[in-house]
């Protein structure tokens, strides 16, 4: 069977199989739920799925916490209208968890619709993969997903259809084969498709007696071939394949959607001085020609426009840099922070919750906090906007073109009117009018020769 166009094709289903315990993994949450660049595990399997334009999204999931969570991070990326969720009691497999998928397949899906089931944990698949094994199938029942990954014996095995290396015969565990099995060394992602009819005919034969005790979804290849059926194997790039079932494989699992990131990154025009430095949320949007150093990382949210620079050890969540503007070095921009024209933000500065017009300066050690800046403030050394008074968040106003002196406080809420100078070291605590000059400091005691007075008590 070829397919020309997406219109030939058949309407598509998804059931992700994400009831399964994580053991392994060694965490206080569910595997599922570990965050990769700003995204849960599950997340990123979900939104793969999303190229096939499913016309049904399911999910299984536990019947706890865990479960709940699950449905709630695949409901931020799946449409409400496509999207759904329903519990497996028990872990007793993925053929059982396929199966508590199946009266909804089979209520809103045709009998010859395509089912693709997809294990949660599978983040770095990627939607072009999917579309590959769906055309790939042909006039097969199904085909499943598969890679060669360094070391095999952790996964389930192909064994081969006779001698012909397209077609497997079942898919079993390495200590589960027998002697004279034809094994690929191809091994199985946790992917497949096949037909919602397929899986009404073979899901309910399938049974536990085997080491596990549960349902296996892969047995379903050996009664389908009862009945003359074929499933083809379709190989992947081993990055595709690459699973989170312990700590060491969510670190690669990171390490490979962060280089997809810095990758289409660049090709959109943004210069990365050393890539694999610099860390990237799902969501970063980075202009043409702008510029990120070593050691910048990004929380979800940010948007750096061409001709920015991001300068080493600096830290962005939820914030809008402007053109040609120059965040840090290490410079923590914190969510609804947004810098305007050619603004600069220095080494040890901390901006949060604040708008800054264009050509503002706030060139180091300083922090800005619920503020409105206008264009072209300057903002001296050690200045702080005191924002909090320990029980409520207060704002302060800073007019265009005002000065604001080393070492200030200012104490919400506060408005300093455009054009104003306050001078270094002044606490203030009352709104500073346009063009005014504002010192609020102690005056300086001085007693000639003190000094060397005080010395002279403490040495006798």
């Amino acid at each position: 069977m070829s397919v020309s166009s997406a219109e030939s094709l058949p309407r598509a289903g998804v059931v992700l199989l994400a009831a399964g315990r994580s053991r392994r993994i060694r965490a206080s949450r569910s595997k599922l739920l570990l965050d990769i660049a700003g995204l849960p595990v599950v997340a990123w399997t979900a939104r793969a799925a999303l190229a096939l334009e499913p016309a049904r999204v399911l999910a299984v999931i536990s019947p706890d916490g865990e479960g709940e969570g699950v449905a709630a991070a695949l409901s931020d990326v799946v449409d409400a209208d496509t999207f759904n969720s329903v519990v497996q009691d028990e872990p007793l497999g993925t053929g059982h968890a396929a199966r508590r998928a199946l009266s909804e397949l089979e209520n809103t899906l045709a009998p010859g619709d395509d089912v693709f089931l997809i294990v949660g944990d599978a983040p770095c698949v990627r939607g072009e993969t999917l579309v590959k094994l769906r055309e790939m199938r042909g006039d097969a029942d199904s085909a499943w997903l598969a890679f060669r990954p360094d070391d095999p014996a952790a996964y389930g095995r192909f064994v081969l259809d006779g001698s012909d290396s397209e077609y497997a015969a079942r898919i079993v565990e390495l200590k589960n084969l027998r002697d004279g099995d034809a094994v690929s060394p191809l091994v199985w992602s946790g992917v497949m498709v096949t037909t919602v009819g397929h899986l009404s005919r073979y899901l309910p034969m399938l049974k536990d007696d085997n080491r596990q005790g549960e349902f296996l979804l892969t047995d379903i290849i050996i009664h389908a071939a009862r009945d003359g059926g074929r499933a083809r194997i379709v190989e992947c790039d081993a990055e595709d394949g690459q699973g989170v079932n312990t700590r060491a494989d969510h670190a690669v699992a990171e390490e490979i959607i962060q280089c997809r990131l810095r990758a289409a990154a660049m090709a959109g025009g943004a210069g990365l001085v050393a890539p694999g430095f610099v860390f990237l949320s799902h969501d970063t949007c980075l202009g043409e020609d702008c510029r990120i150093e070593p050691w910048v990382w990004f929380g979800a949210g940010v948007e750096v426009e061409g001709g920015a620079v991001i300068r080493s050890f600096s830290h962005l969540e939820g914030v809008r840099v402007g053109r040609g503007a120059s965040v840090g070095p290490f410079a923590r921009l914190r969510p609804g922070t947004v810098l305007g024209e050619g603004v600069r933000v220095g080494n040890f500065a901390e901006v949060k919750a604040s708008r800054l017009g264009d050509g503002v300066r706030a060139g180091h050690f300083s922090y800005i906090g619920d503020s409105v800046v206008g264009d072209d403030v300057n903002i001296g050394a050690g200045v702080v906007t005191c924002n909090y008074d320990g029980f409520s968040k207060h704002q302060t106003h800073i007019g265009a073109g005002s000065f604001i002196g080393s070492n200030s406080a200012l104490i919400a809420p506060v408005s300093v009117g455009a054009g104003a100078l306050i001078g270094a070291g002044s606490v203030i605590t009352d709104d500073v009018p346009d063009d005014a000059l504002a010192v609020a400091r102690a005056e300086t005691s001085m007693t000639e020769n003190g000094a060397a007075a005080r010395r002279s008590r403490k040495k006798k």
